[in-house]
């Protein structure tokens, strides 16, 4: 009787540790849903999320293409490939553009500009959720697949992780097309 007291608070704490994590998941859901920007900015850390957009434009992951290696310095690689003086050029301009554009208002407008047009939507679509599982003890990681992605499409990825005592999103993976799909219609 004392071990099953002793472990039943054990037990529930592990619980909701668990639980957590797919809580903030459908809180951010909802907050995406219904467009709220206040709510996105407590739920994210945008100063995070904004720095590994950067890094992984510099890494030439999205958007800005390098060539490989010493040998192409001064010449042009492939044709969709910069030297490498050009791809740090363009990814300090990527990320200035980064620092401006990824706030939660301009995630909600470009929401709004992926959306079918419907006149009286109130809500937004919701993403499909393809993955959640942990990755670490404190690291959560989801993938979705967003309104127009089909299930051939490389999903968006996003890691959690607790921050202040709260599960927050603290990284983006933003798969090429969902990039090149929201400049085109912008």
């Amino acid at each position: 009787m004392l071990v099953r007291r002793a472990l039943t608070p054990l037990l529930l704490l592990a619980l909701a540790y668990v639980a957590a994590p797919y809580v903030a998941v459908w809180r951010l859901s909802a907050a995406v849903q219904h467009g709220d920007a206040s709510a996105l900015r407590r739920m994210i850390d945008w100063t995070s999320v904004r720095s590994g957009l950067k890094q992984d434009i510099a890494e030439g992951l999205v958007g800005v293409h390098q060539s490989a290696g010493p040998a192409a310095v001064g010449t042009r690689g492939a044709a969709d490939t910069l030297p490498p003086f050009g791809a740090s050029f363009m990814a300090g301009i990527a990320g200035s553009v980064i620092d401006h554009e990824v706030t939660p208002e301009h995630l909600v407008a470009t929401l709004r500009q992926l959306q079918p047009a419907e006149p009286d939507a109130v809500h937004l679509s919701v993403p499909d959720l393809r993955h959640a599982f942990f990755d670490s003890p404190t690291s959560f990681v989801i993938e979705i697949l967003c309104p127009g992605q089909d299930s051939a499409d490389q999903p968006l990825r996003l890691r959690l992780a607790i921050s202040h005592g709260a599960w927050k999103v603290v990284r983006a993976w933003i798969p090429q097309d969902l990039i090149d799909e929201a400049n085109a219609r912008t």
